[in-house]
């Protein structure tokens, strides 16, 4: 029941940016920015993370993505940096109709 409420559509729909942004007067286009950035910053460290794995792999001669765990960790990564790429295109390079990026 708890799980229930806590996905209601009413808290979904009650969701708007961090109210430390709005008070400091930011505004919605530095808040996408502030966005952008962190979303960047997860895509960089999840790379570094996934560069320094295989390398230790390597090195050690261990075999790479020998277990479901690192098979969908994978596919993961590989499906956040489709969405920041996309992010990207839509909203930075305003490759995206008004419509998408109204949302």
């Amino acid at each position: 029941r708890a799980g229930v409420a806590a996905a209601s559509p009413r808290r979904v729909a009650a969701h708007r940016p961090c109210p430390r942004f709005r008070t400091h007067g930011l505004g919605r286009p530095r808040n996408k920015l502030a966005h952008a950035c962190w979303q960047t910053v997860g895509l960089l460290a999840a790379s570094l993370g996934l560069y320094a794995v295989f390398r230790a792999h390597n090195v050690a001669n261990a075999p790479n993505l020998y277990t479901a765990h690192g098979i969908i960790g994978l596919l993961v990564y590989v499906v956040f940096a489709a969405q920041w790429a996309a992010g990207f295109a839509a909203f930075l390079l305003q490759k995206g109709g008004p419509g998408l990026r109204a949302a």
